[in-house]
């Protein structure tokens, strides 16, 4: 361990060469040459580390196998240089402990190697405040090389991917984003990522939902909470389902009938689900039905519920999302800020859109100033994962359609490209995933 410019180990510190009758010494505090290196190149004692300290005290079998070695507290070698010269790396039963280590993972945490009689190796991150220990990573699950960054993030490797996992929070999440594809949003989501999916080869997932605005496509993803309050505040029952009265954001409000989510409503799995019973878009009536029975559980007002979208949260992922918010730009914009933060890979791989409106937002109209604005600043949330789909949109029009030419000079998306007006029809759809295709082959992601 360097620190300082100096190697230290324990009491022990570095003398310089010239003072000793060897090429090379550690010593102690009173002079003593712990470990020496002769002018052949060969180490020339049999000195040991005991305990996590240079000491030059020795166990009973240190003389017969190793010239110098490393041992626990009992006298249990972990590594040494062994009678041939060699480093054997083979460890024995035992720990070695970083704690006195400055920055071994951070300011925060020291961690520690610990190895069984079986060989199973396992790193340990330890609290530096509280002592608290959490196991980070073993070699029981093929877990190898390990290392950090410079946030303090433990680093792995295992059967051909990358993961990490930061300090406090101690979660498995990859470096690298899983090499599939996720798209979020309404309606205007619909058709072309399946064309997209067959540009990249890359599997896709659709979660587009009709009708819904950004708040409740962010809550979908868990990038903001789902607060559920169930009727007469009811506990969860040891089986069965509890009646809810309210959800919020209305993630099951769409152009559906029914919905369903899966997930945790305090800590209890199950099926968070939603019927339209009335006429009006809002007539909604939910429930929660626990997966399996256990102890009935008390549900709060607010209660978060916590969505079940698997490992979608560390796809490569494309938001198109505001088109239901009007011209209301703050939701919007936190949303989709929001969505990309929730992202859990190290290395983010995400695309966002500029929105795409139809007749009723030409030029000249108030609704079609506040859309450039929108659009401006979804540029700035990441300018280098933006794509201008409105403007490529606009300018597909086709100069033989007298109606595509009006929709070009009122900077709309042509009628060509539209099956109403707003949403794309197949042409329309192509565009935008040849768009997305193009993009992430000048990113190399694909």
């Amino acid at each position: 361990m360097l620190a300082e410019g100096l190697l230290q180990l324990g009491d022990t510190e570095v003398k310089d060469a010239d003072d000793f009758p060897v090429a090379y010494a550690i010593v102690d505090k009173d002079q003593n040459i712990l470990f020496e290196i002769n002018d052949n190149g060969f180490v020339s004692q049999s000195k040991q580390i005991v305990g996590g300290v240079l000491s030059s005290e020795n166990s009973s079998d240190i003389g017969e196998n190793y010239v110098w070695a490393i041992s626990d507290s009992s006298g249990n070698v972990l590594f040494g240089i062994n009678q041939e010269g060699r480093l054997v790396g083979q460890f024995a039963e035992g720990q070695l402990d970083f704690s006195s280590a400055e920055c071994a993972i951070s300011n925060d945490y020291f961690f520690d190697i610990r190895v069984d009689s079986s060989q199973i190796n396992q790193v340990n991150a330890t609290k530096r405040t509280n002592c608290v220990n959490k196991l980070i990573t073993s070699s029981s699950t093929g877990n190898s090389a390990l290392t950090t960054d410079q946030l303090g993030n433990i680093i792995y490797h295992r059967a051909g991917q990358y993961y990490f996992q930061s300090p406090d929070e101690w979660i498995e999440r990859s470096v690298f984003p899983i090499n599939n594809m996720v798209c979020w949003g309404d309606s205007m989501t619909g058709g072309w990522p399946e064309m997209l999916a067959k540009l990249t080869k890359l599997p896709t997932v659709n979660k587009g939902m009709g009708g819904q605005k950004s708040a409740e496509i962010a809550a979908r993803m868990n990038a903001i909470p789902t607060l559920v309050t169930t009727k007469n505040n009811d506990a969860i029952p040891s089986s069965g389902t509890v009646e809810v009265t309210s959800v919020m954001p209305t993630i099951h409000i769409h152009a559906g009938t029914t919905a369903s989510f899966k997930g945790w409503l305090n800590g209890v799995y199950g099926n968070l689900d939603g019927r339209k019973v009335g006429e009006q878009f809002t007539d909604w009536t939910y429930s929660f039905t626990r997966k399996e029975a256990g102890d009935s559980v008390e549900v709060p007002p607010g209660s978060t519920f916590i969505h079940d979208i698997g490992d979608l949260d560390q796809y490569i992922s494309v938001f198109w999302i505001g088109f239901n918010d009007g011209v209301n730009i703050t939701p919007i914009i936190e949303n989709t800020r929001k969505s990309i933060q929730n992202l859990k890979s190290l290395n983010k791989k995400f695309i966002i859109m500029s929105l795409a409106h139809g007749i009723h937002y030409r030029k000249g109209t108030s609704n079609y100033d506040k859309l450039v604005e929108i659009n401006r600043q979804i540029k700035e949330l990441s300018p280098d994962n933006y794509i201008d789909v409105k403007n490529i949109l606009v300018n597909s029009y086709d100069p033989s359609i007298p109606q595509d030419v009006i929709d070009f000079e009122d900077d709309i998306t042509p009628s060509s490209v539209r099956g109403d007006s707003i949403h794309l029809n197949d042409k329309g759809k192509q565009i935008v995933a040849n768009s997305i295709y193009s993009f992430m082959k000048a990113k190399e992601w694909v």
